[in-house]
């Protein structure tokens, strides 16, 4: 993986049994997600899952998109949180209650009443909302789900996540059958489920084989062909670059407003970084926009 980017997408179809896929993979969770730098392999997994379909769904569509996935919850983890936009660029989040319990937790203890899973593609500026059921055993079982029943195609959704040198990472298939006067025969389609079940996590994640030769591994028999990649990135501009557009945003006014009562002090909730705005601070931001 170049080391220009933090993740690739790599588009792909079997000509001969008429599927279009992708694979996926991303590095470098650790230091983009400030959740996961406690650790956790539940949250480690479910946002991975979440960012791997989001980039999937963004470069899916015909029209560009900005995808957002939500994953609302009274219970331990209020709220799960994967973006991808158009351009590729990625965030993830997750708020959390009760940091102690959290190592034991399951897809399961998102499954209560009142639990909500929502979809968000944005287009030309307007968002549409689309629910997935909470149910199944993890996250990608449940995208899984959501992709077949969208677009009533048959749909393999599966993602790898590990971790290398205390990074977490991951990487992600995603076969789909193509629409058409040939539909895929049952018996390809079970051979390729039973492929997915061969692969190992260390030879797709970022750290084992490239995609196009995982892809010529995993697919020897089929008449592969692949299309020119993506690049997935975090955001390169600066946690307090960011901060400080959001006080402009807000006016002069406020913003002094704000400093009545001492240093403005701002949390990403995307990387945990923490900033301070002083008096001096303030002053040369309004002054130099």
């Amino acid at each position: 993986m170049s080391n220009n980017n933090h993740g690739i997408l790599q588009p792909f179809t079997l000509d001969n049994i008429n599927v279009r896929g992708k694979l996926l993979q991303l590095s470098e969770l650790t230091q983009h997600i400030a959740t996961l730098k406690e650790q956790h392999t539940f949250l480690a997994s479910a946002l991975s899952e979440m960012l791997a379909a989001s980039a999937v769904l963004a470069f899916d569509l015909k029209t560009a998109s900005d995808i957002t996935l939500q994953i609302h919850s009274p219970g331990q983890i209020p709220l799960l949180l994967a973006q991808c936009s158009q351009n590729g660029t990625m965030r993830a989040f997750a708020e959390t209650e009760t940091e102690n319990r959290i190592r034991d937790l399951k897809y399961k203890d998102l499954q209560v009443k009142d639990s909500v899973f929502a979809v968000t593609v944005t287009q030309n500026g307007k968002p549409y909302q689309s629910l997935v059921a909470l149910d199944g055993l993890s996250v990608s079982h449940s995208l899984e789900q959501y992709f077949s029943t969208s677009v009533q195609l048959p749909t393999y959704f599966k993602v790898f996540t590990s971790q290398h040198n205390g990074e977490w990472g991951c990487g992600a298939l995603f076969l789909q059958a193509m629409p058409g006067e040939k539909p895929v025969e049952q018996d390809d389609w079970h051979r390729l489920g039973l492929l997915l079940g061969t692969i190992a996590t260390e030879e797709i994640g970022p750290h084992g084989d490239s995609p196009t030769t995982m892809l010529q591994k995993l697919f020897h028999e089929d008449e592969l062909r692949v299309f020119e990649p993506v690049e997935l990135n975090f955001p390169t501009e600066s946690t307090r670059e960011r901060m400080a557009k959001a006080i402009l945003s807000i006016g002069q006014q406020q913003a002094e407003e704000l400093l009545a009562e001492g240093p403005i002090v701002m949390t990403c909730e995307f990387t945990g970084a923490e900033e301070k705005f002083d008096a001096v601070d303030v002053a040369a931001l309004f002054k130099t926009s």
